[in-house]
């Protein structure tokens, strides 16, 4: 059905909604079940998270990522520091093998601090 508001223009008259029909009571208990089989998957997966930090399988990741940059930035500073330690003994020397050695020997040591405390 149309009304008229001003001359020449028409609008739709609103119609009433229908009224909603309840919701069926099995289709109602499904929806609690499954919601509740939800609920329960996830108290299981914090459950489970719970025991693995306490365990200490599961670790947090902003610790992780202070000490692997911590260990990063110790690596980066030794590596840097092997031409202030060796600069004037490479210099001197005319032995192209000791040459070698010295250098891998502070690289290694350098590099050790990546391996751990357990590194032999």
């Amino acid at each position: 059905m149309e009304c008229e508001d001003a001359p020449g223009q028409r609008r739709a008259r609103p119609v009433a909604a229908a009224p909603r029909e309840p919701a069926e009571a099995p289709a109602a208990g499904l929806d609690y079940f499954r919601a509740r089989a939800i609920r329960e998957r996830y108290l299981a997966r914090l459950a489970k998270i719970e025991f693995e930090e306490k365990t200490a399988k599961l670790v947090s990741r902003d610790e992780v990522q202070v000490a692997a940059f911590t260990r990063g930035r110790v690596v980066r500073d030794n590596l840097l520091n092997i031409a202030d330690r060796l600069a004037a003994t490479l210099a001197a020397e005319n032995d192209v093998d000791k040459v070698h050695r010295l250098l891998s020997d502070e690289i290694r040591m350098a590099l050790d601090v990546l391996a751990g405390p357990n590194s032999d």
